[in-house]
């Protein structure tokens, strides 16, 4: 009898602590920034033409456009005069064209022997490097690298290149079915992959995945999207409907979160309908990196929600998962990238095919006063 008693004891004790179980195995750490913003910045709009406008990025002294043109995909503006200097990319079969539109790895791009260069994905599964420096110099695309990468078909939806290299990638899975019961009942992991061996270790973010009654809810809960420190193996993953941010410290094994006090979170118990909130709610929808801090574009403020077109505001964090400063933008962008020389951002507004220019000085000056 007295062991019976033990046994339904213990029974008890795995089921209260399994119930009770964190959703995230990772820190979070509370902090504020929703409706903190001190700075207001107006824009001035850019005297250029960029139809088809799908994304920006600054690299080195130039503000660069990926458009949707299959005859030019890729223009560079000096940034002083704002003239067009180059244009390069077309669709095509060559080894330096596109067989459909591509996609950056979140604006990433490095230096390497005194040249600049960025990965572009084509066909859903091949990175091409281009060599930018060059593209700009010769005005015409100059790819130096082409690697296929089938983890993007496996079901592998983030993906970002450690040591600024091609051989072993920090990737990212969405929410997976499992293979016996025919559920997406399987929490979104984390990977380093090296690529040569097929090798993969997990890092262990989540413990389990939410419970949802419609299977459609999940990409919600999950979504987020991946910059890479320009230098360090640092990782950051924005959520785009959620008050949350992941930082993943690849150099030095630290995985930690940040969410905004007071919100809902991983282990809130939600309704369906408070799910379907989740889903028409937008939070961080655009991000620029540089060595000392991240920029995100920011939705979920109450400003952003009391006017006709979306406004945002724009949140600096430094790489510590520290709040240091906001600013709200006078101008719908979709959009952001960043020239840290001349602290000006710019904002890319994709319905209207504008690029607006924004001096945020005194943001800058308030990341300078807390260091």
């Amino acid at each position: 009898m007295k062991s019976r008693i033990t046994i339904i004891a213990f029974v008890l004790l795995i089921a209260s602590c399994t119930g009770s179980r964190r959703h995230l195995n990772i820190e979070t750490k509370e902090i504020d920034y929703v409706n903190k913003s001190e700075f207001v910045f107006d824009g001035t709009p850019l005297d250029i033409q960029v139809n088809g406008l799908n994304e920006i990025m600054f690299c080195d002294s130039f503000l660069v456009t990926l458009l949707t043109d299959p005859e030019n995909m890729i223009q560079a503006f000096d940034s002083k005069t704002f003239e067009c200097v180059a244009k390069f990319g077309h669709v095509g079969r060559a080894r330096n064209e596109f067989s459909q539109y591509f996609n950056t790895l979140e604006k990433m791009h490095y230096r390497r022997n005194d040249k600049t260069y960025f990965p572009l994905i084509d066909d859903g599964s091949v990175i091409k490097e281009v060599d930018f420096s060059s593209s700009v110099q010769n005005n015409e695309m100059v790819i130096s690298t082409i690697r296929d990468y089938p983890i993007f078909a496996w079901g592998y939806n983030r993906m970002g290149l450690i040591n600024n290299g091609y051989d072993t990638v920090f990737c990212s899975s969405e929410v997976e079915q499992d293979p016996v019961r025919k559920h997406r009942n399987h929490a979104p992991k984390y990977y380093i992959y090296d690529i040569g061996k097929q090798e993969r270790t997990q890092i262990d973010v989540y413990s389990r995945v939410m419970k949802v009654k419609n299977e459609d809810y999940y990409p919600p809960l999950y979504y987020t999207r991946m910059y890479k420190h320009p230098q360090k193996n640092i990782f950051v993953c924005p959520f785009f409907n959620r008050d949350y941010m992941f930082y993943f410290n690849l150099d030095s094994c630290q995985y930690f979160a940040i969410h905004q006090t007071g919100t809902e979170s991983f282990d809130s118990k939600l309704s369906e309908q408070q799910i379907l909130a989740l889903q028409d709610r937008l939070c961080f929808t655009s991000a620029e990196v540089t060595d000392d801090f991240i920029l995100v574009m920011y939705l979920g403020g109450e400003d952003s929600k009391q006017h006709e077109s979306v406004l945002p505001e724009i949140l600096l964090f430094d790489w510590n998962g520290n709040y240091i400063a906001g600013a709200k933008l006078e101008k719908e962008v979709h959009d952001i990238c960043f020239d840290k020389m001349n602290s000006k951002l710019y904002g890319a507004n994709f319905n209207e095919e504008i690029i607006y220019q924004f001096d945020i000085t005194a943001m800058i000056d308030r990341w300078h006063e807390s260091n």
